[in-house]
């Protein structure tokens, strides 16, 4: 069976804007954000293998995203990496293409709209719907070039598909 590569995107857990006077990288996660990780973390954490490397933003949300999954993979290797906040598709593909030349499994964990550009270009389908505290896999051939419309969508999590509806 020829290998694979792989891309998971997180987007970090849901942020406060309660204080105002904080700057955007700065904001805490809120109490719906706080409760959605303990989920989060467990359904990657069943559903994946652990990633050869985690590129994080250095936003405080999504540091706090990262803990928990950082706590269950401790053998993960974790770069904070500021290029990821308020990246753009152009400046994510940068820090990607290199890393899969030293990875099998990659994990990103940042912020909209650029992951969800992300996942949009290598799957080559629109990704209209990725809220705070999703993630989505990606996989497609080791041999094959990334290219626009490479990848198949693998895996798509979200909190709202495991809330009851009372």
């Amino acid at each position: 069976m020829p290998s694979q590569h792989y891309l998971t995107l997180v987007r970090h857990a849901k942020s406060s804007w309660k204080d105002d006077q904080l700057a955007d990288i700065d904001r805490p996660l809120n109490k719906r954000g706080r409760g959605d990780l303990p989920g989060l973390s467990a359904r990657l954490t069943q559903k994946i293998t652990p990633p050869d490397l985690i590129l994080l933003s250095p936003a405080r949300r999504t540091r706090a995203t990262a803990e928990p999954l950082c706590a269950a993979w401790p053998q993960v290797e974790v770069r904070l990496t500021p290029e990821i906040y308020e990246a753009s598709l152009a400046q994510l593909l940068a820090l990607v293409v290199p890393q899969l030349a030293v990875t099998r499994h990659l994990m990103l964990i940042g912020h909209n709209p650029g992951l969800a550009e992300l996942a949009q270009w290598m799957t080559g389908h629109p990704v209209d719907y990725f809220p705070t505290a999703a993630w989505i896999q990606l996989g497609w051939p080791a041999e094959q070039p990334l290219l626009s419309g490479c990848a198949q969508r693998l895996l798509f999590d979200y909190p709202k598909l495991h809330r009851s509806s009372l």
